[in-house]
């Protein structure tokens, strides 16, 4: 269970779809497969596409609406940014700042699992051993970001920082 504050989510594309062209700023989407609990108009997302050589962010946005009430599924998201190029995790910063992103990733992989809030966003993103035991979590669209989880992010990424207002 996380129990830390909701910074955001992460919608993830899977290898089978291309965010890139299914986003556009300024339009809003429903994805119709994310859950609505714990969705507040105003928070913001972020898009990861995973693929097989590795996850990249592909922009941002805010959730702006939820299915009707009863409904378990259904969160309308309008896209803010789509990055001109997708940003590899972690790589595009580790060439900006070579020993600062060595250090970080270093010091996250000594952490272990505790390093991460939301296990099975840490294995979206590539870092091994942090499957949960409720595997069918790990198909889902939406995965609850934390303020934790995006501090670890922050470190790996610093040019993250820049598509989430805070």
């Amino acid at each position: 269970m996380i129990a830390g504050p909701v910074q955001g989510w992460v919608f993830v594309g899977f290898p089978d779809e291309h965010l890139r062209t299914m986003l556009r700023e300024g339009t809003v989407r429903l994805w119709d497969d994310a859950r609505t609990i714990g969705k507040v108009p105003g928070q913001p997302v972020l898009f990861l596409q995973t693929r097989e050589q590795g996850a990249a962010w592909v922009g941002a946005g805010v959730v702006t609406d939820l299915e009707e009430r009863w409904k378990a599924f259904g969160v309308y998201v309008q896209t803010r940014t789509v990055l001109a190029r997708m940003l590899p995790v972690s790589s595009r910063d580790a060439r900006n700042h070579p020993t600062a992103q060595a250090t970080a990733v270093e010091a996250i992989r000594a952490r272990g699992p505790a390093a991460w809030e939301n296990r099975t966003l840490a294995a979206r993103l590539g870092f091994m051993g942090f499957q949960t035991h409720t595997p069918y979590l790990e198909d889902t669209r939406d995965l609850r970001l934390s303020d934790s989880d995006w501090s670890v992010l922050c470190q790996l990424q610093p040019s993250l920082l820049g598509l989430i207002p805070r």
